[in-house]
């Protein structure tokens, strides 16, 4: 048996976690978007994927011997979602709490 399961869980955690960093170095990168130029956020996601993609290349390279496997590229693209929807939820709730402050 070449992969037994508990190997390529493993290997669907690590891809996970470096989804989590590049959805963490997304989200920073979003700061400049929030600056209202077009210019900005243009440079930004360049920026993005001209880190990401080779970022990624190398990481499957060193992970896994650059066997490119459907459910690692769903394993990194679910740990980037799982960021967004963090940040989305995080800023949600304290945008609630700073409402419920000014009320009360």
């Amino acid at each position: 048996m070449e992969n037994p399961v508990n190997l390529q869980g493993g290997l669907f955690f690590s891809c996970f976690l470096f989804g989590n960093v590049l959805g963490i170095f997304y989200v920073l990168l979003g700061f400049a978007r929030r600056k209202r130029r077009f210019w900005l956020g243009a440079v930004a996601d360049m920026l993005f994927w001209l880190v990401c993609g080779p970022a990624i290349f190398l990481f499957l390279m060193g992970l896994n011997g650059g066997d490119v496997r459907g459910y690692l590229l769903f394993a990194i693209l679910l740990g980037g979602c799982l960021v967004a929807v963090g940040r989305y939820f995080t800023a949600k709730w304290l945008k609630n709490k700073k409402r419920t402050k000014k009320q009360g």
